[in-house]
């Protein structure tokens, strides 16, 4: 793998929106801890989403705590650590149409977005055995390396999941994934995956010998309600079959068997060019620091990469995904993937915030493009990286 050297000064100050340049108010970050110390302003998670105003950042330190809902604002909570949740799902509602939410790094007992008229993005957050993520009414949801373990539902809305992993789970919830109610859905290097079958039973008193089959596997992906979905180098597997009893009653040799596998899907979906472009980075980096890079493209291609300070999500079925930065952007050209992986790997030095400015989200995303510039094009995973002051904690 290859450290990119192009990554010079002059990347690093574009990457960093200045207020003169139409950045939107610098924004307040709020600290909570599992301990009240400097620097430190909530040990309460709800707490310090009330007291944020929109555009306003809350850093997690590392522990757990309650869940917490985000109501009629677009605010940005970010793990920096291992923070996991209890007492319900994390909620997401009635983002504002001009404005964007952003939760990322966070493990809880499922996500529900709902009503939200703005851009929703969550990143690395996951759910607790038997919990899922649920989207309904919303106009841009992003999800990027999420897991769910129980049915992601999607109900009249518009979402862009990459590489994400969604399992079925408990009576109404063995879907992998349900795509209703009109929805629009762009899959990029996803798997759904149905729940397990309820297992065989062998009852014997008061009854004659009573054997119940093991259950069918839940189906992997169903999409009704004249949704469409849109899928890129994604997969749909039914789940196994429930477990068979063995011996049964007072015969040693009898058995109840098990279940059949589930159908991998209902309904259909559209296949889009392969395109695994990955990109992993760190969700936070601070002034004086680097955020810390790795792409995953084909030998040879042309990098460039993509940023803003906000989202909104563009289906481009001629690059096989979803473009998810704002226009207008920063665009910068980095190098080209070195070694026969297509391996990169590079460090975007950060320089100093404006004076007034706590910390700002950043939304990047590679185009990787052949080097003749006549073939197509390709969009990465996009990420998000919230930049800080280097006095917060």
């Amino acid at each position: 793998m290859l450290r990119a050297a192009v990554l010079i000064a002059s990347l690093a100050l574009a990457f960093v929106p200045s207020r003169s340049a139409g950045t939107r108010p610098a924004a307040k970050v709020w600290v909570v801890a599992t301990t009240l110390g400097p620097g430190v302003d909530f040990v309460n998670l709800q707490s310090a989403v009330d007291a944020s105003a929109s555009g306003d950042a809350v850093l997690v330190k590392p522990g757990a705590y309650l869940s917490f809902t985000i109501d009629g604002k677009g605010i940005s909570v970010v793990a920096d650590g291992a923070v996991a949740l209890s007492n319900g799902p994390v909620k997401v509602q009635n983002v504002p149409a001009t404005e964007s939410a952003l939760v990322a790094g966070i493990l809880a007992e499922g996500f529900s977005l709902v009503d939200d008229a703005g851009k929703v993005f969550l990143e690395d957050c996951d759910t607790f055995p038997q919990t899922g993520i649920q989207v309904s009414g919303c106009a841009a949801a992003t999800l990027v390396r999420c897991t769910g373990h129980a049915t992601f539902k999607a109900s009249n809305s518009r979402v862009h999941a990459f590489e994400c992993q969604f399992f079925g789970g408990p009576l109404n919830n063995a879907f992998g994934g349900l795509i209703q109610l009109g929805s629009f859905l762009v899959a990029s290097h996803c798997t759904f995956t149905g729940a397990m079958g309820a297992p065989a039973s062998c009852v014997s008193f008061p009854f004659p010998c009573i054997c119940s089959p093991g259950g069918p596997g839940g189906v992997g992906l169903v999409i009704i309600d004249n949704s469409r979905v849109y899928q890129v180098e994604s997969s749909a597997m039914g789940g196994p079959g429930g477990s068979p009893v063995t011996p049964c009653c007072a015969n040693p040799g009898g058995s109840c068997s098990g279940g059949t596998f589930g159908q991998n899907m209902w309904g259909s979906w559209t296949t889009l060019a392969p395109s695994a472009r990955t990109l992993l980075a760190s969700p936070i980096a601070r002034e004086g620091s680097v955020w810390k890079l790795q792409l995953v493209a084909a030998p040879s291609e042309l990098l460039f990469l993509f940023h803003s300070d906000s989202q909104d999500p563009t289906f481009l079925p001629a690059w096989a995904g979803t473009y998810v930065p704002t226009l207008p952007w920063g665009v910068t050209a980095i190098a080209n993937a070195p070694n026969p992986q297509g391996i990169v790997e590079f460090d975007i030095p950060i320089p100093d915030l404006v004076p007034v400015m706590q910390g700002i989200v950043v939304y990047a995303q590679f185009v990787a493009a052949d080097p003749s510039l006549n073939g197509p094009n390709y969009l990465s995973t996009p990420r998000a990286v919230l930049l800080l002051d280097a006095s917060i904690p």
